[in-house]
């Protein structure tokens, strides 16, 4: 076993780093500098970062420092850095989606909406983090910028698709970075990566590209921080429609920041330890054990159900992904340009090729009962509780395993969430003796973010950050 063997400094939240700022107690200039050191020392390691803007930053930075002291008025994150999943338009830096397709790609000449938003409340891109190509698998690989390496132990994997903003974040690279979750991209790195986040209900974040998004519905984005109080105050500030997505929720009535700190309630929890179709490692079930017990402590009502469904969820889910696939790549999958596509995508593109117009639209039907199925089987309870990953995060070159056994569905349980489009936190729970940290994941109903996000904080303020050795 190889530990991971940078140092780790200690980490600021975005909350803190903001409140630094307002008193001047440090200048942005500072604080991306210490970004910058912190990516120079580590980086190489682990390859979050697959590209960087340094000197934009910094001056971007002098010019908050600048305006500050004026006594000008300042956005909420004036100052603070950021970083970008490599999936994602952010202007003078490539958009190469982890493909050799993109490899050459100019610096985009705008930004995604979602990191427009951070941009307009004054926070400062740095770099874009890597991602396996397209977002296609539950690791971060890649044949252009290679395995971005777990910062708890660096010969694993840190998870994915957002593997490299969990590592950028749970290292100290920047204090939050952008994520996407079409599967559960948000929650498996950040699970491997021992940081909490939030899988919003779909259509809180405004898409504005005039392409529509290549998995539709089922997927959405999110940013990746240290705590739940930064979760729900990035979400708070980014979330909200926009009169070019066709469809986006209405505003939200409450901040989820604030309604953080009102008094908690007992809540009638129902917990599944493998949902009913897969097994999991013996280390994921005993954090899991410890998780169920610290909450009946707490005076929440927790029963246990194991047969949650009968049959594996996860087929539909993958028609619609193959679906969009074929849709992109069909045409070069199987020319000299298709070969530079990784074998997961060729393979994920011919199977979607092949699909007929039934077996796609019956896939979309089996999204609609699959949420309509998950609200029946929770009635009567305010929350789910799974664990987020039924085993730990693979090695860098290896494949899953579960109790010393190969498994495919090491990440079997996220993807059923998004085709209910339900809020989902993922809230660190434990470590295992190799030092990668387990996570558990909180649904709720749509549109209750509040109550999954303070059972999530509860947890938080009990557990404890989960930090590299």
């Amino acid at each position: 076993m190889v530990v991971n063997s940078v140092t780790q400094e200690p980490r600021l939240s975005v909350r803190e780093i903001a409140k630094l700022l307002v008193s001047k107690e440090v200048s942005s200039q500072e604080i991306v500098q210490r970004s910058i050191d912190v990516i120079e020392e580590k980086n190489s390691e682990i390859n979050a970062f697959v590209a960087i803007n340094f000197e934009s930053a910094l001056e971007k930075a002098k010019q908050v420092d600048e305006a500050r002291a004026r006594g000008s008025f300042l956005k909420p994150l004036a100052g603070i850095p950021f970083g970008v999943k490599d999936l994602e338009d952010c202007e003078s830096m490539p958009t190469t989606f982890g493909s050799l397709l993109h490899k050459d790609a100019e610096p985009a000449k705008g930004n995604s909406q979602f990191v427009q938003r951070f941009i307009n409340l004054g926070a400062i891109p740095i770099g874009k983090t890597n991602t396996p190509e397209f977002g296609s698998l539950g690791i971060t690989d890649n044949k252009i910028f290679g395995p971005t390496r777990n910062p708890f132990n660096t010969a694993h994997q840190a998870g994915g698709s957002s593997g490299g903003s969990a590592a950028a974040v749970a290292s100290g690279m920047v204090p939050f970075a952008t994520g996407s979750d079409g599967g559960g991209s948000l929650r498996i790195p950040s699970a491997a990566c021992g940081l909490p986040v939030l899988k919003a209900t779909h259509g809180r974040f405004a898409y504005t590209n005039a392409e529509p998004p290549s998995w539709g519905g089922l997927s959405t984005v999110g940013p990746i921080a240290t705590t739940v109080e930064d979760i729900a105050w990035l979400c708070d500030l980014t979330v909200g429609p926009h009169p070019d997505d066709l469809y986006c929720l209405d505003q939200k009535d409450k901040d989820w920041a604030v309604e953080l700190l009102s008094e908690s309630t007992p809540q009638r929890i129902l917990a599944s330890y493998t949902m009913g179709f897969t097994e999991i490692d013996d280390q994921v079930r005993e954090s899991f054990d410890r998780l169920l017990s610290l909450l009946r402590s707490n005076g929440h009502e927790v029963k246990v159900v194991e047969d949650l469904f009968s049959t594996h969820p996860i087929l539909p889910w993958l028609d619609l992904v193959r679906g969009y696939f074929g849709e992109l790549f069909g045409e070069i999958v199987d020319t000299p340009t298709g070969e530079l596509l990784t074998d997961e995508v060729r393979q994920l593109t011919r199977r979607g090729a092949q699909l007929d117009a039934r077996t796609f639209i019956s896939a979309h039907k089996h999204q609609w009962r699959v949420a309509h199925y998950i609200q029946e089987r929770t009635s009567g309870f305010d929350l789910l509780v799974t664990p987020t990953t039924a085993g730990l995060a693979p090695t860098i070159g290896g494949k899953p395993m579960i109790n010393g056994k190969e498994v495919l569905d090491w990440i079997a349980f996220t993807a059923v969430f998004n085709m209910t489009a339900a809020p989902v936190a993922q809230i660190p729970i434990g470590s295992a003796t190799n030092n990668l940290p387990i996570g558990a994941q909180i649904v709720g109903r749509r549109f209750e973010e509040v109550r999954v996000l303070k059972l999530a904080r509860s947890i938080e303020q009990q557990i404890g950050q989960i930090t590299t050795p």
